[in-house]
């Protein structure tokens, strides 16, 4: 009877292992269905950090252009005011220039510009008087004309 106890209680030791290894065989297929899932759960991740990643980088560029374009437009626009300051120093010293020949014309041509001015005002005031009498010759018209 030895040696069927000792194999029966060897077998139920052996059964005892083998329950003992298909708990640990379900915890390690549970183990390895939540690393699946992380690992499923990770790579959505990085397939959402790639897209962020990529949406930065085309941002950047766009912010890239865009300075690009702003520092063109502001050369170009330096340019110009540059230009304008040129243009305006020609013109003042023009205007200088064309301001001391008047100047010298005022002097020597005094008399004719009063003068000029003088006939300029007369000549104002008869289309002046003109007006009022074509205005006085169309009202008489009118009391003439009518009944």
């Amino acid at each position: 009877m030895c040696i069927r106890d000792s194999l029966t209680d060897e077998t139920e030791n052996l059964e005892r292992e083998q329950k003992g290894l298909e708990a640990k065989h379900q915890g390690l297929e549970a183990k390895f269905e939540n690393l699946k899932k992380t690992q499923s759960d990770l790579i959505r991740e990085r397939e959402e950090l790639l897209a962020d990643s990529e949406a930065v980088r085309s941002h950047q560029q766009k912010e890239e252009e865009d300075f690009i374009a702003l520092n063109r437009a502001a050369t170009a626009l330096a340019k110009d005011i540059h230009n304008i300051k040129v243009e305006l120093e020609i013109i003042t010293t023009s205007n200088e220039e064309k301001e001391g020949e008047l100047q010298l014309a005022k002097e020597g041509r005094g008399t004719v510009l009063f003068e000029a001015n003088n006939l300029a005002q007369r000549n104002s005031e008869l289309e002046n008087e003109i007006r009022d009498l074509e205005h006085q010759k169309a009202e008489a018209c009118l009391l003439y004309t009518s009944p």
